[in-house]
């Protein structure tokens, strides 16, 4: 399962490398520019769909791992997915290794999600 997972990973980062390359070959008004940059965003997106789905595929198999719960946190708010990001993430607080870490993140997904306190409170 796991090696799966990582030829899944190396071919998505291969395709990511191959549109970056091809970016670099094309001036930025060019219409072939546009295009190769609108299959880079999509090639880091289905990274990303990667990287999520993994990640709870592992918090599934170990709950109680809080590790696990930090890494799929990450990997939402990286996807830009910062309401289901929040859960994993406050529940990551209890791990001492990764605590700063994670109200780094929460930070930044109440700041994503409009939840800020007025500064005059």
């Amino acid at each position: 399962m796991r090696k799966v997972s990582d030829l899944k990973m190396k071919g998505s980062e291969r395709e990511i490398a191959k549109h970056e390359e091809s970016l670099k070959a094309h001036r930025m008004d060019d219409e072939a520019h546009a295009k190769e940059m609108a299959e880079l965003t999509a090639a880091k997106k289905k990274r990303a769909e990667l990287l999520v789905e993994e990640a709870r595929k592992r918090v599934d198999r170990n709950p109680t791992d809080l590790q696990f719960r930090f890494d799929l946190g990450e990997h939402l708010v990286n996807s830009g997915q910062f309401r289901d990001a929040l859960p994993e993430l406050q529940r990551a607080r209890q791990n001492p290794n990764a605590r700063l870490k994670a109200m780094n993140l929460l930070g930044r997904c109440y700041r994503e999600l409009g939840m800020m306190d007025p500064p005059w409170r």
